[in-house]
């Protein structure tokens, strides 16, 4: 799945391979969030085996796993506090990217309008419709 950057700061993806990770690795990245639950299709790789992987390659990794269209009062709160300490380049992953760009909206709801963002984002080829009711 492409990379899709939001900001200078922050970019999405869909599930990520190596190839992948070592790109953003040169390209600055200091924190993965990954917001797929375990499980969620077989051949996935686990939150367990991300940690394991961003901690060999001293990049901190945050597993925040969000069931797709359900986005919780301290879900959105970990995210935003988590981007918002960062230094360097943050990604997030799901399955497809949305959880990822919805997270990301939701944290800078108090920032930006919904349509500012929905414009952003569709801009990306992401629609943020199905969150218009958390703002």
């Amino acid at each position: 799945m492409p990379i899709i950057n939001l900001n200078d700061h922050f970019s999405i993806s869909g599930e990520l391979d190596k190839a992948q990770l070592s790109e953003l690795i040169k390209n600055g990245l200091t924190l993965l969030i990954n917001v797929r639950p375990d499980n969620e299709s077989a051949h996935q790789i686990s939150s367990h085996e991300w940690k394991l992987l961003c901690g060999s390659l001293d990049i901190d990794y945050q597993h925040i796993p969000v069931k797709s269209g359900y986005y919780e009062d301290q879900q959105i709160a970990l995210f935003t506090q988590l981007i918002e300490q960062q230094k360097g380049l943050v990604h997030c992953f799901c399955r497809s990217g949305t959880r990822a760009v919805h997270l990301w909206a939701l944290s800078q709801k108090d920032q930006r309008s919904f349509q500012q963002l929905q414009n952003l984002c569709a801009a990306k080829g992401y629609d943020l419709s199905a969150i218009k009711d958390y703002f």
